[in-house]
């Protein structure tokens, strides 16, 4: 019984980070992964008694914040007399679901032994994986608009990215969270030499694929990475080579945005989601305290944007056919604050702090590539799965990691 107590908790251990790990996958694979995980989280509490010593640390007011995160949408759609059953509520309900799961994992608590380098391996891992066998070696070279320059090659790499992503946000997303993990990996003492080297190695297809990215707040994300472990290290060395150094890396960085194709004031000015704030935001003038409600919101949102944005709207709902109020604002404040009120944003900013505040950098860094990214979309199209995994894993019985 001993043993296979053993085998229940490894296995819970694995199949966690697994979930972590495959965050970026279809959901056909996501979904059984899921399931083994549950099973495995609840199997290994019940035979290894994983309740015995429990109690309640001030910290885990996190996981209350979370459920009452997730609660927000419901809750708001019945105070404003909306029907639940709407495809609108249902996918907003849907969207926060990480939250109040990995509430109740955090509030049982994670498996005794788990680390956050677990979890680290599987993100670095799959997203390894994915870049290297689904992207840069799976392109046919007389496909190429441009065979013989490198051009040509870094179109072809975008095409097979998104053809494997369906959206270059969750790519992005998926290599920025590897090279932080490979940072962590790099930087924990107690990790073996061999290891690190694998994740050095891991790492490089990652920074690769960001660098030729056509999104822009995923290369800007991955040079704010850079910039950030690039000042922290010369300010261990010397601090006072900082002053010298620092602003030199943030011309770089900037002089790397401004050549990257997407950003010039053409672009930027004519950006769709100016138009598309802009008709939240007045929505948001007239009701800033109680919202409008999920469904209402939404409703509101759309028409007023065919009145406010025609061609902008236009453009953004063909894609959608008959589902055009599946539309949204592409910001996650602007979003929560539509539908839910100020209550919502309050939740929302206390939900992120709450993850990152006197939490170990790791931590920090993933949940905040998340944020910057959810700055320009809203939950409903970036799982928050690994976010919310994430920003609830600490060790109750330890230290918070």
């Amino acid at each position: 019984m001993k043993r296979l107590g053993e085998i229940i908790h490894a296995l819970s251990i694995i199949s966690l980070a697994a979930v972590a790990g495959l965050w970026p996958t279809n959901f056909s694979i996501q979904r059984p992964a899921m399931w083994i995980a549950g099973v495995m989280f609840v199997a290994d509490k019940i035979i290894n008694r994983g309740f015995d010593g429990w109690k309640w640390r001030n910290e885990m007011w996190l996981y209350v914040i979370m459920a009452a995160y997730f609660a927000m949408t419901p809750l708001m759609a019945l105070l404003h007399g909306q029907d639940m059953g709407d495809v609108i509520v249902r996918r907003e309900i849907d969207s926060r679901l990480p939250f109040v799961i990995f509430a109740a994992v955090g509030v049982a608590g994670w498996p005794k032994g788990m680390e956050f380098k677990h979890i680290c391996y599987a993100l670095l891992a799959v997203a390894t994986y994915i870049g290297v066998f689904d992207v840069l070696m799976n392109f046919d070279n007389r496909s190429l608009l441009h065979p013989i320059t490198m051009q040509g090659i870094i179109e072809e790499v975008n095409y097979k990215r998104l053809t494997k992503f369906n959206c270059h946000m969750i790519a992005n997303l998926t290599f920025n969270a590897a090279v932080v993990s490979a940072l962590y990996i790099i930087t924990r003492k107690e990790i073996k030499t061999w290891i690190k080297t694998i994740a050095a190695i891991a790492a490089v297809p990652n920074i690769a694929l960001l660098a030729v990215t056509e999104g822009r707040v995923g290369l800007a994300t991955f040079l704010l990475i850079v910039t950030c472990t690039f000042t922290y290290y010369v300010w261990k060395w010397k601090k006072a080579v900082v002053i010298a150094v620092v602003p030199i890396v943030l011309i770089a960085g900037a002089m790397a945005i401004l050549n990257h194709p997407r950003v010039n004031w053409e672009e930027v000015m004519k950006n769709d989601r100016i138009g598309i704030w802009s008709v939240a935001w007045s929505q948001i003038k007239e009701k800033p305290i109680t919202g409008w409600g999920a469904v209402d919101g939404r409703h509101e949102f759309i028409e007023r944007g065919l009145e406010m944005e025609n061609e902008i709207f236009e453009t953004e709902l063909e894609p959608l056919g008959s589902n055009i109020y599946l539309e949204h604002p592409h910001n996650i404040i602007l979003n929560e604050w539509v539908a839910n009120g100020i209550a919502g944003v309050i939740l929302l900013i206390a939900m992120v702090a709450a993850m990152v505040v006197k939490r170990e950098w790791i931590t920090t860094a993933i949940v905040g590539i998340f944020m910057i990214q959810y700055m320009f979309d809203v939950f409903v199209i970036i799982n928050p799965l690994l976010m919310g995994m994430a920003g609830s894993f600490m060790k109750i019985n330890d230290k918070k990691i």
